[in-house]
């Protein structure tokens, strides 16, 4: 499901997490629809205030947001391959 993510304000996203928190089942994972717009708010808010806000950890943030970052690469076709070199 893919939402405009242009026209997201903090206390939009809260309320979607509020209703998705009340709706699942168990120990769901978070969508990638709340993923999308926990992101899209990183441009007009501080990362501390998203994260307190909506009750995330600083570690899911930024796996999400790596992931991110990596799928924005592979569909940039800039044609550049990213290693870890330990």
């Amino acid at each position: 499901m893919t939402i405009p993510t242009d026209t997201f304000t903090l206390a939009a996203v809260e309320a979607l997490f509020s209703d998705w928190r009340a709706t699942r089942s168990g120990k769901s994972c978070i969508p990638a629809h709340l993923w999308e717009a926990v992101l899209s708010l990183t441009k007009d808010y501080p990362t501390s205030k998203i994260l307190g806000r909506l009750g995330i950890s600083r570690a899911q943030f930024r796996k999400q947001q790596s992931q991110a970052q990596l799928q924005a690469n592979e569909t940039s076709g800039c044609g550049f391959l990213y290693f870890k070199i330990c």
